[in-house]
């Protein structure tokens, strides 16, 4: 089933606020006649008594209100943690460049000007609803992913924490290098889970306190592959597969599963090569003490060009890394 056929069938409510009722009728008879649910207010204290109440799937604002004003009720519903994913779209007479730009500061995703285009705002609904119904899901899977990541993360309790830091790093990073959004989601996905297939490795070979044995490194080089195959049936994860796979690849070819070198290592997977690194130097394992961050920093410099891409080894180590571990004890994902 495809996007638009869930949004066909599926009824949303739309709440619409202007002072004036006609403009309120227009709209009603406009939304309704598509299959939309549409309430009205007049007033903008209303309106935000409403939305805390109902939450709408989408709201249409008037600007020129009585007391509080339509760019007032845009700035509360978009601070608001709960409903800030909620579009908005402002409807007005007002068409300078300045009240636009004041309602897009304030978070607002369209703005129309009046008298409406019957047309233009059934397009610009549409597409915001759909929009909405995908982040919606992403935040689904990320709930999933999450999951997935503390999993990981509680078979050995010396890594407690380490999957969400490394997906934080990593997602910053990812910025920094002005990915797309869907770029930097990808790598986001795929940083959370990197070390998903340990949960197919030995537990006495995770924990293990001494040096691994040449039959037991064989067995732990397997957990990238392992990874790959139980996130590939999940369709969230399939453009983050690569990063599952190839994150112990070295930048000059000598890691594993494929060998692979230089720019022929996803860039996702380089990116969270450098922030598993340096998370598990900083934090330590079983069988090996934790370092600080001044020596962590030494090593990542000096390993660039051989376990890592020199440029996101700048860039890494550009991003503010100990207030990103503090940020990741108390949020699950970074925002995008």
């Amino acid at each position: 089933m495809n996007i638009n056929t869930i949004l066909s069938e599926q009824k949303y409510k739309i709440l619409a606020v202007d002072d004036n009722e006609n403009n309120l009728k227009i709209l009603k008879m406009i939304l309704e006649k598509e299959g939309y649910i549409v309430d009205t207010l007049t007033d903008g204290t209303d309106a935000l008594n409403y939305i805390k109440d109902n939450r709408p799937d989408l709201i249409l604002l008037d600007v020129l209100m009585p007391n509080v004003d339509g760019y007032d009720v845009c700035r509360e519903v978009k601070s608001n943690e709960i409903t800030k994913r909620t579009p908005i779209i402002i409807i007005s007479a007002l068409n300078q460049l300045d009240d636009k730009l004041r309602g897009i500061e304030l978070g607002a995703d369209e703005f129309l000007t009046k008298p409406i285009n019957k047309r233009e705002l059934l397009t610009r609904v549409k597409t915001l609803l759909k929009f909405k119904h995908l982040d919606s899901q992403l935040e689904s899977s990320r709930n999933v992913i999450m999951s997935f990541a503390f999993a990981t993360d509680f078979k050995d309790p010396f890594r407690k924490g380490h999957s969400k830091r490394v997906g934080m790093y990593a997602t910053e990073c990812a910025k920094m290098l002005n990915l797309t959004r869907d770029e930097v989601i990808e790598i986001e996905f795929g940083a959370y889970l990197h070390d998903i297939g340990k949960i197919g490795v030995p537990t006495e070979i995770l924990q293990k306190t001494d040096a691994l044995s040449e039959a037991e490194y064989e067995i732990y080089k397997k957990h990238p592959m392992l990874g790959y195959e139980i996130c590939a049936p999940m369709q969230a994860m399939t453009r983050s597969l690569s990063v599952i796979l190839h994150h112990h690849e070295k930048f000059n070819g000598t890691g594993f599963p494929d060998g692979l070198a230089g720019d022929k290592i996803p860039l996702g997977a380089q990116i969270v090569a450098v922030a598993d690194s340096y998370d598990i130097m900083t934090h330590g394992l079983l069988n090996r003490p934790a370092i600080s961050a001044a020596e962590t920093v030494d090593i990542l410099k000096n390993d660039s060009g051989a376990r890592f891409n020199p440029e996101i080894v700048n860039k890494f180590l550009n991003l503010p890394l100990q207030d990103i571990e503090r940020l990741s004890n108390i949020k699950m994902f970074a925002n995008m």
